[in-house]
C-alpha cells in the first residue's frame, strides 16, 4: 500500500461558514475497479479534513498496489473516519458508502455508516436543478460552474485501465495519474462546498428585498406590456450564477428568477385587465345577472328578489379591474382568474402590496418554491 499526505489549500469560498461542524467533517472519495462490490474492489481512498484553526485542509490518500492491499486501505481510512462525526461525499449515498460497506464485510471489518452523519453534495444539489439549470450534475460539471481549476482529465472508466497498468508495472507516471484524479475529486468537493449554502438559502428563503419597480415595455407593434422587477440580496455569496423561469398557463410571458453572486432578481409579467374572484361558499350568495356579480345574502335580502337568483359555483364571483401577477397555487387571498374553469391563478398587485416588503417577500418565496418543486422535464 502507498500512502500520501499533503495539504489542500482551499480557496476562500470553501471556508467553514458554508459548512456547519466543519472541524468534525471528513470529505472522502473512493476509486474502484468496477461498479459492483461483488466482482470489483477499492484500489484507492482519499480523505480530507480541516486543520483548525487554519483554513487549509490535509488530504490523505491510500493506494492499494493490488487487491491484497484493499483491506489495509479500508482499515486505515475507517480509523481516520472514526475521529469525525460527518462524512461528506458526492453521490456517496448511492455508490461510495454501500461499496465500502460491502467490501469491509468481506474482510470482517466493522463499519456502520448509520453511526455517522452524512452529507451527499449531489443529493443536496439535484433538488435545486430547476433553479441551477446546469447541463448535468456530475461532479466535474458542478466544479466547472464553480470555477474549480481541475488538472485531471481522466474519467473513472479510463482510470481503471490506468490502475491495471500501474498494478502490473508499478510505473511512476501511472501512479501519479491515479493520485491526481483522486486528489482533484477531493479538492473539487471542497471547491463546490459553497453550493450547500446556496441550497440552504433557497430552501429557507434567506434573502432580503432591496427594491421594487414596474417597467413598461413597448413592442414593435406599439403594444405596451408591464413587468414587475424585484431586486434582493442573499445572506451569503453563492459563487455561481443562473437564470431560471417558469411558465404560467397559456401565457407567453414567463416569470424569471436569476442570481449572480449574492444579487437576486425577479422579473414578473403583469396582466392588466379584468379578472374574477370566486367565493367557495356560494350557497350564501345571490347572483345578479344585470350586474354580473354575486352578493352575500346578508346584503341581498334587502334587494328586490326579481333581480337576483341563487348563486352557483360558476357565477359566485366579483369582477375586479386592475393589475395582476401570476400565482401557481391557491396560497394567497383573494385569488383571481378569468373564469371558473380556468386554472391560471392571479394575485392583484395593489399600491399597498408594492409598499409592503413582507407581502412581496412572501410572493417571491412562492416563486422560488414553485420553480424548485416544478416537475423536471
Amino acid at each position: 500500500m502507498i500512502k500520501v499526505t499533503n495539504r489542500l489549500y482551499a480557496p476562500p469560498k470553501a471556508l467553514p461558514q458554508y459548512l456547519a461542524n466543519a472541524d468534525k467533517s471528513l470529505y472522502f472519495d473512493i476509486e474502484t475497479t468496477g461498479l459492483s462490490p461483488r466482482n470489483s474492489f477499492i484500489y484507492m481512498i482519499g480523505a480530507a479534513f480541516r486543520n483548525d484553526p487554519d483554513n487549509d485542509y490535509t488530504c490523505v490518500q491510500w493506494l492499494a498496489e493490488s487487491i491484497t492491499n484493499e483491506a489495509e486501505v479500508i482499515e486505515e481510512f475507517l480509523e481516520l473516519a472514526s475521529g469525525y462525526d460527518t462524512l461528506i461525499h458526492y453521490n456517496g449515498t448511492t455508490f461510495d458508502i454501500p461499496f465500502i460497506t460491502k467490501r469491509a464485510e468481506l474482510y470482517d471489518i466493522n463499519f456502520d455508516p448509520a453511526s455517522m452523519q452524512s452529507i451527499d453534495i449531489y443529493k443536496r444539489v439535484i433538488k435545486y436543478r430547476n433553479i441551477l439549470c446546469f447541463n448535468d450534475y456530475k461532479q466535474k460539471t458542478v466544479e466547472n460552474r464553480m470555477k474549480y481549476p481541475r488538472k485531471d482529465t481522466l474519467s473513472g472508466k479510463e482510470l481503471i485501465d490506468i490502475y491495471k497498468k500501474f498494478s502490473d508495472s508499478k510505473d511512476e507516471e501511472f501512479k501519479n495519474l491515479l493520485f491526481l484524479h483522486n486528489h482533484d475529486d477531493i479538492e473539487g468537493m471542497l471547491s463546490i462546498t459553497p453550493i450547500l449554502s446556496l441550497c440552504s438559502m433557497l430552501r429557507n428563503h434567506e434573502y432580503v428585498l432591496d427594491s421594487v419597480n414596474i417597467h413598461e415595455h413597448k413592442s414593435l407593434n406599439d403594444s405596451t406590456s408591464h413587468e414587475l422587477m424585484i431586486k434582493g440580496t442573499f445572506s451569503n455569496m453563492t459563487h455561481v450564477s443562473s437564470t431560471s423561469n417558469i411558465t404560467h398557463g397559456s401565457s407567453e410571458d414567463n416569470t424569471f428568477f436569476s442570481f449572480n453572486e449574492n444579487r437576486i432578481l425577479f422579473k414578473i409579467p403583469i396582466f392588466i385587465g379584468e379578472l374574477k374572484t370566486y367565493y367557495k361558499d356560494y350557497k350564501n350568495y345571490y347572483y345578479y345577472p344585470t350586474e354580473d356579480m354575486a352578493v352575500h345574502k346578508s346584503v341581498a335580502i334587502y334587494t328586490d328578489s326579481d333581480y337576483r337568483e341563487k348563486a352557483s359555483p360558476e357565477n359566485c364571483y366579483t369582477r375586479f379591474a386592475g393589475a395582476f401577477i401570476p400565482l401557481w397555487k391557491d396560497c394567497f387571498t383573494p385569488v383571481f382568474r378569468a373564469d371558473y374553469q380556468s386554472e391560471d391563478l392571479y394575485l392583484t398587485l395593489t399600491d399597498e402590496m408594492m409598499n409592503d416588503k413582507t407581502a412581496l417577500k412572501d410572493y417571491c418565496d412562492h416563486i422560488i418554491d414553485t420553480i424548485i418543486t416544478r416537475k423536471h422535464t
